[in-house]
């Protein structure tokens, strides 16, 4: 009988010790979810940026606000997001006229060479579809604004 009370002290320690564990790993589970998430909406900002920034660098004959709208709408379109819901567009330190989105603050003045265009596309992650997942535990990024801006050369 020494040998099964062994084994049994054994299985309860085996027990307390995944439920102290348990929680930990599903906590570095959701935040490397949530990381993956942010890195992706910062990086589909950064490219609504450049992207908005090179199409409003190019002489058209279509109004630059309506070509980088577009632009901007492509990229963040994936997350369900468009111009004046949740993202809203600097082009050349002027806020455009689609993009009225009175809870994001505007971005610094960029200094501009005359023949550069400037581009600063910010987005809410809370206007996002995405889950706020580290909120249980105190982490909240729905507060967290992203910001990218891209300069390009008239051409």
């Amino acid at each position: 009988m020494h040998g099964r009370n062994a084994i049994c002290r054994r299985c309860g320690a085996v027990l307390v010790e995944a439920l102290l564990a348990i929680p930990v790993l599903v906590l570095v589970t959701f935040a490397g979810a949530q990381y993956a998430q942010v890195v992706v909406v910062e990086q589909a900002v950064q490219a609504a940026a450049d992207a908005a920034a090179r199409e409003a660098a190019k002489l058209s004959a279509a109004p630059a606000e309506q070509r980088v709208e577009s632009v901007v709408n492509e990229h963040v379109g994936t997350f369900g997001l468009t111009m004046g819901n949740g993202v809203r567009v600097d082009l050349n330190g002027r806020h455009t006229p689609n993009s009225d989105v009175d809870s994001i603050p505007g971005p610094p003045s960029l200094p501009l060479a005359r023949q550069e265009v400037g581009v600063t596309v910010q987005v809410q992650y809370a206007a996002t579809r995405l889950p706020n997942a580290l909120s249980y535990f105190g982490i909240d990024f729905s507060n967290r604004i992203f910001r990218a801006t891209s300069v390009a050369r008239v051409r």
